[in-house]
């Protein structure tokens, strides 16, 4: 018997799931590894979404005695790096301070 699962998935830098709505469309850098430097972003660790796949999409048969070959296959990865501006407001005669998050490509607000 054989089974075959297709399935994509979008993460976050956290490894939450994003909707492809949600993901930003804007041409690609010509060189982004000396973008990516300059700017001292922090890479995504190569391995996150693969183990992440491999929790959730992955699953083995419960009704399977054994198994006489498996073969677990990536077709396309890609990294996908979106900037985020960092707003300080601070209140001068208070001290309060509070920090919102915007899109770079978009300008939407992500978080206070």
């Amino acid at each position: 018997m054989k089974k075959k699962v297709k399935a994509s998935l979008v993460l976050d830098e956290f490894g939450r799931d994003v909707s492809l709505k949600e993901l930003p469309s804007a041409p690609s850098e010509r060189n982004p590894e000396e973008v990516l430097a300059k700017s001292c972003t922090k890479k995504v660790p190569p391995e996150l979404d693969l183990s992440i796949l491999r929790t959730r999409i992955f699953k083995r048969p419960t009704d399977v005695s054994w198994i006489a070959n498996e073969l677990f296959e990536v077709n396309e990865r890609v990294v996908i790096y979106v900037p985020i501006f960092k707003v300080l407001f601070r209140k001068v005669k208070t001290s309060q301070e509070k920090t919102f998050e915007f899109d770079g490509l978009t300008g939407k607000l992500i978080r206070k």
